[in-house]
């Protein structure tokens, strides 16, 4: 029959080894170290996402000035072709037609010209286009990345 050990699991004897010794300073060294190197990557990873954003609303700033500038031209050409019309084809109009019906027909197309400019800025400029969707995703998947190494 087999002898019952009756050492504790710690005591030396045959058979037996001694638990590894443990350097705790090496360990708390190396997971500062850790820390702080994730600390740093998450730094730097701010100011990629803040180059980012800054590009973006760069971009967003370039398209409300093309909209603006349409907007402003659209305007101009309205309000130009709408003296221009007035004069040139009421006259016309009215030898065919009474005056007032030549000029509320010429007033009625500039204003449709003028109309369809101001909406063409409009589609230009809206705030949609000025929203940084890349730096939200680009933030978004770091997040979650970091999110999941640190589980």
């Amino acid at each position: 029959m087999a002898q019952a050990d009756n050492r504790m699991p710690h005591e030396e004897g045959p058979g037996t080894e001694a638990p590894p010794q443990r350097d705790l300073g090496a360990e708390v060294f190396s997971l500062s170290r850790l820390l702080g190197d994730l600390l740093g990557d998450v730094s730097d990873l701010l100011r990629q996402e803040l180059r980012l954003a800054r590009a973006e609303a760069a971009e967003a700033l370039a398209r409300i000035q093309a909209g603006l500038v349409i907007l402003a031209t659209g305007l101009l050409l309205g309000f130009c072709s709408l003296l221009l019309l007035l004069q040139a084809l009421v006259a016309g109009l009215s030898r065919v037609w009474e005056p007032w019906l030549a000029t509320t027909i010429v007033a009625l197309a500039t204003a449709a010209t003028a109309l369809a400019l101001v909406w063409l800025a409009q589609r230009k400029l809206r705030l949609k286009a000025a929203y940084p969707r890349r730096t939200v995703n680009e933030v978004r998947e770091d997040t979650e990345m970091l999110m999941r190494k640190m589980q």
